[in-house]
């Protein structure tokens, strides 16, 4: 059976019926193609986020944790040993 025989056997209101069903999928389709879209953008936003977090973490430490701050030699302070007395 081909499709013009299909097509003239089809009622007129199998015919609408059919088209509505197929309009209301094609509408649900690109719903759920949108929703995908969506979840996805906020995975990677997440994914991001966790990134920027751990440079945010690393430069921080990088800089106010770990930086040895030069002396009047100009020598990183912190490497530099300090010796102090037994008493003042």
């Amino acid at each position: 059976m081909g499709l013009r025989e299909l097509k003239s056997e089809l009622k007129k209101q199998d015919k609408e019926t059919l088209i509505k069903h197929i309009s209301e999928l094609y509408k649900k389709y690109k719903s759920v193609k949108e929703y995908n879209s969506i979840v996805n953008r906020i995975k990677l936003n997440e994914q991001l986020n966790q990134k920027l977090e751990e440079t945010a973490q690393a430069i921080y430490k990088k800089w106010f944790v770990d930086f040895e701050f030069p002396n009047k030699q100009g020598k990183p302070y912190k490497s530099f040993r300090i010796i102090v007395p037994d008493e003042i």
